[in-house]
């Protein structure tokens, strides 16, 4: 993450949240794993809707 990619007031916050998400003990596999889940869910709720 660069400083570069946030307007000047959004990047304490964003510097904020990146601490706090780096601090959740998840590891690769178990992110990707997640990740992978949300995604099915999200292709049922739309194909459901049509």
């Amino acid at each position: 993450m660069r400083k570069g990619q946030y307007a000047a007031g959004q990047w304490p916050r964003a510097k904020r949240n990146a601490k706090r998400f780096m601090a959740l003990p998840i590891d690769q596999h178990t992110w990707e794993s997640e990740l992978r889940d949300l995604d099915r869910a999200l292709e049922k709720v739309f194909s459901a809707r049509g």
